[in-house]
């Protein structure tokens, strides 16, 4: 039988301030916990707590919810509510706030019941800490004051500062800056008066970095000072504590509080001592974070050069940990790509600077290379915070080199920057680099009149901004593209240019559409250039509601649309009532399919549980429609073409166009076509029974198809106004 957590030797083991060490995930810290290293068939609490400490929170959740199942088997009440207490830690680390708050609850109460007055104290601040991430703060303050009283009794120093930590991170919340700043000045004046130890020396980084940031966002001189002197102690103690962590948190605050001063060569030595101890420390998460301080410092001074080659080891550093990074999602946005992306945007940004500024005088190619390659790191990253999972690993394993089969093709990455446009163009004879004299916000302010006033099927007021678009995207790779003879632009939009589709960007009497045939993909890398028909041809499978349901209006033209396909493509037909969720799996799984072609509501939101299309019983989610590909046994083959003819998306919601730029991956198909926003059926059927007629002409690629369909619309008087034809997107796969 294995011993009681009780009748163990106890360590003092201090979780990590993991919410400090991650950039604007916001937390004042955590609490130390003592934990009881006993021989449990999985790692110890005080183990799992290390991990923890390391970044490596799923695997401290796995080893802390065996020792709680542990303590409970073995009816130990102060292991149990330990046990507790940790996990709901853990989760918090993690941003579960939902599942921690049960936990640190029910902990405290146990641990209060048992008369075990220090869980009692760390539960209870814990609880506070996602209390106050919430927003509850008058709950936050009553955990907090229960927490005080605890540590006070049991007269620890260590626990009573990290108390007070917390604490004026609530005043500072509720304003009360005064009174913050007495907390943080008694946490240094008793810390200066006492024997250095590890839970203290943390509790100074805490209290510092606290500090340095309501210095760095107000302004005010008291909070830099006091800033100044509180980390200054705790790298000082952090020697006599033998804490290398501690020491690289404290010498990296005090190189950004430099840099926030303008003392650039002074915030260097600092963020390089900071390195230097990190590494020292083993603490990989912490490396990224200088690494990427440093760059940004080298960058300020000019040091082009120094400064990639810090953020270079930056993100290789965030790669390394990338599925340990605790990442919150609030209405869909992820806080992992609010904090790391800007990261690999500034990279990127630099590797550009730097290509401009060799000019002629030598082989760019290699940088303008790097830099989509960083950009495409990050675009996967995008793409499966969006979908929160890791939905991408198979279709990245299956991609191969796109320049290599871009023939005729032009693969246009353009880069939104603060002062500029990149324009990145890859043709046949290498890439090119266009910078357009644009600022983001201009860029970003006519995007979203041009989508607004585009859907707008009774003005033309859209050729004003549509038009400075098309001077500020197209016209200035014309040279090239012309030169290069390209009949097909492979668009791979960044932030809110997925909310507009290029091939209507006018000019004059013309648009896009008339002289290219467009693609989209959410990035390179996740395309499998491959012609359709190239394996043993599969079947199709043809679904649709003509029918009025859960507030969606009727699409008469469905039936139509269906039955008109049906003459160029044969295929099995799941029509109204025969459309239902278990019916897709069902067909799905009872023979391979080429093409999915379902005509019915969608909706792409910013947030992917949202995310629907309509079906007779319910909404068919992005999730259960890649379900049921996967169940249909052709998951590593791939579905060739989805088709989805009425759907929509929110005018300048990036995030919900980034859902539907990734459905085809979603979904397990090499290519998808769907539009951003709903159109008459009528328009919509014209549309893709045409494009399915183009498509079986030998020969034509699928981007081909769908320029040939918008052209034939677009000549319609019916539906000359871009708003019909212009919304339908290729996605992914163009051949």
């Amino acid at each position: 039988m294995g011993r009681s957590m009780t009748g163990c030797v106890w360590v003092r083991l201090t979780l990590v301030l993991l919410m400090a060490a991650w950039p604007s995930l916001g937390g004042a810290g955590t609490l130390p916990r003592e934990r009881a290293l006993c021989p449990v068939p999985t790692a110890s609490i005080g183990q799992s707590e290390f991990l923890s400490t390391e970044g490596h929170v799923p695997d401290a959740i796995q080893g802390l919810a065996a020792n709680l199942a542990f303590a409970v088997g073995h009816h130990d009440l102060h292991g149990v509510a330990e046990a507790e207490g940790a996990l709901g830690n853990a989760y918090a680390l993690a941003h579960a706030y939902d599942v921690a708050l049960p936990y640190l609850e029910k902990s405290a109460d146990d641990a209060t019941r048992g008369g075990f007055g220090r869980v009692a104290a760390v539960s209870n601040v814990d609880l506070g800490n996602v209390y106050l991430a919430e927003g509850r703060l008058e709950d936050a303050g009553l955990r907090y004051r229960e927490a005080e009283k605890s540590a006070r009794r049991l007269n620890e120093p260590g626990l009573v500062g990290l108390v007070e930590a917390n604490q004026a991170r609530l005043l500072l919340r509720q304003s009360h800056e005064d009174a913050a700043l007495a907390k943080l000045t008694d946490i240094r004046d008793a810390a200066a008066r006492a024997v250095p130890v590890l839970s203290s020396v943390r509790t100074l980084v805490t209290a510092g970095r606290l500090a340095e940031q309501t210095a760095d966002i107000g302004g005010d001189v008291r909070f830099r000072a006091l800033a100044q002197s509180l980390l200054t102690l705790a790298s000082t103690q952090a020697d006599a504590a033998a804490d290398p962590r501690a020491k690289a948190l404290a010498l990296g605050y005090l190189g950004a509080l430099s840099e926030s001063a303008g003392d650039h060569a002074r915030a260097e030595t600092l963020t390089s001592e900071a390195l230097f101890a990190a590494q020292a420390a083993g603490a990989s998460d912490l490396l990224y974070r200088w690494d990427w301080q440093l760059g940004s410092i080298l960058a300020a001074e000019g040091d082009l050069d120094g400064a990639i080659v810090a953020l270079r080891r930056a993100v290789a550093a965030v790669e390394s940990i990338r599925d340990d990074i605790p990442v919150e999602y609030h209405e869909g946005q992820s806080s992992y790509l609010a904090t790391i992306g800007g990261l690999y945007r500034q990279l990127a940004d630099l590797l550009l600077q730097r290509a401009h500024a060799k000019g002629e005088e030598t082989n760019t190619g290699p940088l303008l290379i790097e830099a989509r390659s960083t950009l495409e790191t990050m675009k996967i990253g995008e793409l499966k915070d969006y979908f929160r999972d890791e939905c991408l690993a198979k279709a990245e394993s299956r991609t191969r080199d796109i320049d290599a089969v871009a023939t005729r093709t032009a693969v246009l990455y353009p880069v939104i920057l603060r002062d500029r446009l990149e324009l990145l163009v890859f043709v046949a004879d290498g890439p090119h680099e266009i910078v357009v004299p644009v600022a983001s916000a201009d860029l970003i302010k006519t995007v979203k009149s041009f989508r607004g006033l585009l859907e707008k099927r009774t003005t033309r007021q859209y050729l004003l901004p549509g038009r400075q678009l098309y001077a500020w995207l197209v016209a200035p790779l014309l040279p090239v593209l012309r030169g290069e003879k390209i009949d097909t632009i492979v668009w791979i939009p960044d932030g809110v240019l997925r909310t507009v589709p290029l091939a209507a960007l006018p000019d004059g009497s013309k648009f896009v559409i008339d002289e290219f045939a467009v693609a989209t993909a959410p990035g390179l890398s996740l395309v499998d250039p491959k012609p359709i028909g190239t394996q043993k041809a599969g079947g199709t499978l043809l679904a649709g509601m003509s029918l009025a349901s859960q507030g969606f209006p009727a699409l008469p033209s469905v039936r139509r649309e269906i039955g008109a396909i049906t003459k160029v493509r044969q295929g099995t037909v799941l029509l109204d009532a025969d459309f239902r969720v278990d019916s897709m799996d069902h067909a799905m799984s009872s023979a391979p399919y080429d093409v999915v072609h379902i005509a019915s509501h969608g909706v792409f939101d910013h947030d992917p549980a949202k995310s629907f299309i309509l079906a007779y019983d319910g909404k068919l989610t992005l999730g259960r429609l890649e379900q049921a590909v996967k169940q249909s046994g052709q998951a590593d083959a791939s579905l060739e073409l989805l088709v989805l003819s009425a759907c929509q998306t929110a005018v300048g919601d990036d995030r919900a166009a980034l859902g539907l730029a990734g459905v085809a991956i979603k979904a397990g198909a090499r290519s998808a076509m769907a539009s951003l926003w709903f159109i008459s059926d009528k328009a919509a059927a014209q549309l893709v029974v045409n494009f399915y007629r183009e498509l079986q002409v030998p020969g034509t690629s699928k981007a081909q198809a769908l320029q040939r369909a918008q052209i034939a619309l677009k000549a319609d008087p019916r539906f000359r106004h871009p708003a019909y034809w212009s919304p339908f997107l290729l996605i992914g796969n163009w051949l």
